[in-house]
């Protein structure tokens, strides 16, 4: 069996699946390798911001505020990069050696093809799929999503030519809303930082503004 991540991606993208709201939903580390071969061989680039919630399904994730979200993050695009980049090389192989099947591989064989079946899904009339082949049941959130969905095309129905972009806190992040925005981006600790009032602002005629302590 060839390796899939190394022992940094290993580590850093568990972290990330073991902050699924909804684990059985969720992909595991052979359905994250299955889902980035899948966006390694579709014949066009696909935005994080696309597959990214792809890997938890109906639900979404929840980081802690002391988790370093960033480091994981990176050692997931970086993961992404390597395996886009083992492609262009001609070295992207399927990781499971099928003359040498142990005890457990079957499951994960299983896991690893419905991780690369949520990346088709992404594109699927480049593989001859319908919608109805194609989609990832999500009954527990079917009222979420009808209501996001309703609000969404009413919104393109008065501004057709309005981008939304939604930026998530470092510790946050939501399934549903990203699916109803164009695109989405984390805003990094260093700039959240930048962005935080001072104690006291002194105005021109000597008045002092105090930050309330519930703002600290």
């Amino acid at each position: 069996m060839l390796p899939k991540f190394t022992p940094a991606e290993k580590g850093n993208v568990s972290k990330i699946l073991g902050r699924a709201v909804e684990p059985e939903d969720t992909l595991t580390l052979d359905g994250v390798h299955g889902l980035l071969f899948g966006l390694a061989v579709i014949p066009e680039s696909i935005m994080p911001s696309e597959w990214f919630p792809r890997i938890f399904g109906a639900g979404m994730a929840e980081f802690a505020e002391k988790d370093d979200v960033e480091t994981w993050m990176g050692s997931l695009l970086g993961a992404y990069n390597r395996v886009l980049g083992e492609n262009e090389e001609g070295k992207l192989e399927f990781p499971f050696d099928m003359t040498d099947l142990r005890e457990g591989d079957f499951e994960r064989i299983r896991h690893w093809a419905f991780g690369l079946f949520r990346a088709m899904s992404l594109r699927p009339e480049t593989w001859g799929f319908n919608k109805s082949e194609s989609a990832i049941p999500a009954p527990a959130a079917a009222g979420r999503s009808k209501r996001s969905a309703a609000a969404n095309n009413a919104r393109l129905e008065v501004f057709p030519a309005k981008t939304d972009v939604a930026a998530f806190p470092p510790a946050r992040f939501s399934f549903h809303r990203s699916k109803t925005v164009n695109s989405w981006f984390t805003v990094g600790r260093k700039n959240l930082a930048k962005s935080v009032f001072p104690d006291e602002v002194k105005k021109k005629d000597g008045f002092v503004l105090r930050k309330p302590n519930h703002w600290q």
